[in-house]
């Protein structure tokens, strides 16, 4: 929704907020959707064919950490959801986008 990233920015940083993984901080649900909306255009660009751009390598590699922290969240707050497909090893050399998709399940 458009107005998520105000509505997250005026709360209180320690304030929980309902999500996926159960009451998080603000940050945390910022850090979900943005890797849903990556993680998704990734896959709508395999799809079609097409390498989706969503800017300079070194911009993307915070989100690597951030997989691996929803998914560790995930597997304590919902253990057995399956809302995260099974990890996968990425190709030695793989961009950081590729690496986002290898840890939330897809094959790169």
């Amino acid at each position: 929704p458009a107005g998520l990233p105000a509505a997250l920015a005026a709360l209180p940083p320690d304030v929980p907020v309902p999500s996926p993984l159960g009451p998080v901080a603000p940050a945390v649900v910022a850090e979900i959707r943005v890797l849903e909306a990556v993680v998704h255009g990734w896959d709508l660009g395999q799809a079609l064919g097409v390498a989706p751009d969503l800017g300079a390598e070194a911009d993307l590699l915070p989100l690597v950490e951030a997989a691996d922290r929803l998914r560790a969240g995930l597997a304590v707050s919902r253990p057995d959801s399956t809302a995260l497909g099974t990890p996968v090893e990425a190709a030695p050399g793989a961009s950081a986008l590729e690496r986002v998709a290898a840890r939330l399940g897809r094959r790169t």
